[in-house]
């Protein structure tokens, strides 16, 4: 799975993720992988532009779904545009 992550160039803590094709059960793992890369407790907010995405099956809630919890846990924000 191709995940494009942009850093916000003026707020630091702040990423535009960009995921390309299905999240399901064969890519919800590197989805997470790409996803680990930028949480840390200095993460403030991630936006997830579903543009790009076709399908998210139960496993891919389920990583949208981790990453919002330690967001929400370290006082950070997930949100998402373009949803199909």
């Amino acid at each position: 799975m191709r995940v494009q992550i942009t850093p916000h160039k003026d707020k630091q803590g702040f990423f535009t993720v960009t995921p390309h094709g299905s999240i399901d059960t064969d890519t919800h793992e590197d989805f997470r992988s790409h996803l680990k890369d930028i949480l840390a407790p200095s993460t403030r907010g991630i936006l997830i532009d579903l543009k790009n995405v076709d399908y998210i099956s139960s496993a891919g809630l389920g990583v949208l779904f981790f990453a919002k919890k330690f967001l929400t846990e370290n006082g950070g924000e997930l949100v998402f545009c373009h949803p199909k």
